[in-house]
């Protein structure tokens, strides 16, 4: 019980500093942002891809791929929350993009056929 106790408490400390990260990366793009609250069904999306073993790395780089791509693309705006990237299938779908490909315009081709 105490390990499974620390080991929550690790993972929800893990989870706070990584919404507050969400936080900082939201404003950025949109600096009148609230910061995000810190309580449990804000943490739990965020701490729900650690427990699946994802890593703090893992979750960085998803909120740095939304970063890059709501600069430019006012739809991912509206989806830079404490949820959505955060959701299973929307996290396993940006993973493994690149900030760089993010970071293009929507309908940028990197390597546009020749006609």
């Amino acid at each position: 019980r105490d390990r499974d106790k620390a080991a929550w408490d690790a993972q929800t400390l893990l989870a706070t500093t990584l919404l507050n990260e969400l936080s900082v990366a939201i404003r950025s793009v949109r600096p009148g942002a609230r910061m995000i609250r810190q309580l449990d069904s804000t943490r739990q999306y965020i701490q729900a891809r650690l427990v699946d073993g994802y890593t703090v790395d893992d979750v960085r780089h998803v909120i740095e791929i939304y970063k890059a791509e709501s600069r430019h693309n006012p739809k991912t705006l509206n989806y830079f929350n404490h949820q959505t990237p955060f959701l299973p299938d929307n996290f396993a779908r940006n993973l493994p993009r690149t900030i760089e490909d993010a970071g293009k315009p929507t309908g940028f081709q990197a390597n546009p056929t020749p006609r």
